[in-house]
C-alpha cells in the first residue's frame, strides 16, 4: 500500500511538472518571435535610414547621377536653344548665339553649385563678369562684320547679353538642391543617433534571442527568418516599382530633369534591392551554422 501511494506521488509529480515546462516552452517562443519581429523592424529601419545619408543628402550620388543622364550637355542644349530664339530679334545668326554658350564653364558652375549647396555654402553665379563676356563676343562678331554700330546698337547688345546672363545662372540655379540642403543640416545628427539606436537595439535583442534559446540552433532559426523576413519587406516595394515603372508617368519639365530624377529614384530603389541582397545571403550563410548545430544537438 505505501509502494502504491509512493508511486501515485510522483506520478502527480511528473504531470504537474509537464504543464509547467509546456509553459516555459511557449513563454519561450513567444518571445523569440517578439525578439525576431523587433529584429526585422530594425533591420528596415536602418535600410530607410542610410537613404538619406548615401543618397539623398550625398553628393557623389547626384553628381554620379548628373553624369549617368548626361544633364549637363543637355542643360547646355537647352540654354543654345533660347539663346538661338533671340537670333531673330537681335539680328545676330543663330550659330552665333549657340556659341555664346561655354560648355565647359557650364559643367563648371553647375556641378560648383550642387557641390556647395549639399555642403550648405552658397555659390554665385557672377551675371556680371558673364554679361561683360557675352558682350565681348557679340559685339567683336559685329565688328568683323563691319558692322556700324550705333549707341542704340551698342545698348540693345548690352541689354541682350544681360537677359543671356540672366537665363543662364537661372538654368544653373536647378531646383530642389538648395532645399535638400536644408534637410541634410536639420537632420543629419537626428539620423546619426537613429542609426546609433537601431545598431545598438539590434545587437541587444540578438543576444537577448541567443540567451533565452537553451538550443542555439533555434536560435539561428530566428535569425534566418528574421534576415528573410528584413529582405522581403526592403526588397519588395522596390521590385514592384522597377517592374511596373509608375514613376516614368511623373509630369517634370524640361526633358533632362526628368532624366535626373527619375534616375535618382531609380538608383534609391536599386539600393534597397542591394540590401534585400544582403539580407538573403546571410540567412543563406547563417544556414551553414544552423545544420551543423543541429546535426550535433540530434547526435548527444
Amino acid at each position: 500500500m505505501v509502494h502504491m501511494n509512493t508511486h501515485n506521488n510522483k506520478n502527480t509529480k511528473a504531470s504537474a511538472r509537464y504543464p509547467a515546462m509546456a509553459v516555459k516552452a511557449a513563454a519561450k517562443n513567444i518571445a523569440s518571435i517578439l525578439l525576431a519581429f523587433l529584429l526585422t523592424v530594425l533591420l528596415v529601419l536602418t535600410a530607410l535610414l542610410l537613404t538619406p545619408k548615401f543618397a539623398l543628402f550625398r553628393e557623389q550620388f547626384f553628381l554620379e547621377r548628373m553624369e549617368k543622364v548626361g544633364f549637363s550637355d543637355a542643360l547646355a542644349t537647352n540654354i543654345e536653344q533660347e539663346y538661338a530664339s533671340l537670333a531673330i530679334p537681335s539680328g545676330f545668326p543663330e550659330e552665333v548665339m549657340k556659341q555664346a554658350v561655354d560648355r565647359n564653364a557650364l559643367n563648371y558652375d553647375l556641378y560648383t553649385y550642387v557641390s556647395y549647396s549639399l555642403h550648405g555654402e552658397e555659390f554665385v553665379i557672377d551675371k556680371a563678369a558673364l554679361q561683360t563676356k557675352l558682350n565681348e563676343q557679340f559685339l567683336s562678331y559685329a565688328k568683323s562684320q563691319n558692322a556700324a554700330l550705333t549707341e542704340e546698337d551698342t545698348s540693345n547688345i548690352s541689354y541682350l547679353s544681360g537677359m543671356c546672363a540672366d537665363y543662364y545662372a537661372k538654368k544653373i540655379y536647378f531646383p530642389g538642391v538648395k532645399q535638400l540642403s536644408q534637410m541634410h543640416i536639420r537632420l543629419n545628427s537626428m539620423i546619426n543617433y537613429a542609426l546609433t539606436g537601431c545598431v545598438f537595439l539590434f545587437l541587444l535583442f540578438s543576444f537577448l534571442l541567443f540567451f533565452i534559446r537553451s538550443t542555439k540552433h533555434r536560435a539561428l532559426r530566428f535569425y534566418i527568418s528574421t534576415f528573410i523576413g528584413a529582405a522581403i519587406s526592403i526588397g519588395i516595394v522596390p521590385l514592384i516599382l522597377l517592374l511596373i515603372r509608375p514613376q516614368d508617368r511623373l509630369n517634370i519639365w524640361p526633358d533632362y530633369f526628368y532624366d535626373f530624377v527619375i534616375s535618382c529614384i531609380d538608383g534609391i530603389l536599386w539600393g534597397w534591392l542591394v540590401i534585400a541582397c544582403f539580407c538573403v545571403l546571410i540567412s543563406f550563410l547563417l544556414n551553414f551554422p544552423y545544420r551543423m548545430l543541429r546535426e550535433n544537438n540530434k547526435n548527444r
